[in-house]
């Protein structure tokens, strides 16, 4: 049985280029970003309609500077060091990677060393935020 599993993967992997377990890991590394991102964006300010604010003002550059519509290489100097500090740059350059279809720009080792240093500085980030909104609320 676990031979013919092994067997389909290498087949799918060769008709489509997939890494199964590599997107499985974007998955997890991507839902994981954006809670994050979550509960900065909501547990920060005081109210809801300012928590739309602060959501627009990190995502929209986020969007057009994470290499989400195209590759690392294409930015200029003075962005392409702005979008190291960005998850999505090593989300996005992680899903070339899996997928095979383009190159990725960015070397295998910079793509988890980048993504798990920005996973781990938004985890301290959304920890001491939360801590702070929720210090005195009765669980």
């Amino acid at each position: 049985m676990l031979s013919n599993s092994t067997g389909f993967a290498r087949f799918f992997y060769e008709i489509s280029g997939l890494m199964p377990w590599a997107a499985l890991l974007c998955l997890v590394y991507g839902a994981t970003v954006f809670a994050l991102l979550g509960v900065v964006c909501y547990c920060l300010p005081q109210t809801p309609a300012k928590a739309q604010e602060i959501m627009s003002f990190i995502l929209l550059p986020m969007m057009y500077l994470g290499c989400t519509f195209f590759s690392y290489d294409m930015l200029e100097t003075p962005w392409n060091v702005a979008a190291l500090s960005l998850p999505t740059t090593y989300l996005s350059e992680a899903l070339r990677a899996a997928y095979g279809s383009v190159q990725p720009a960015l070397g295998l080792k910079a793509i988890a060393g980048g993504g798990l240093a920005a996973l781990l500085l938004l985890f301290v980030t959304a920890y001491f935020i939360f801590i702070r909104r929720f210090r005195d609320f009765l669980w």
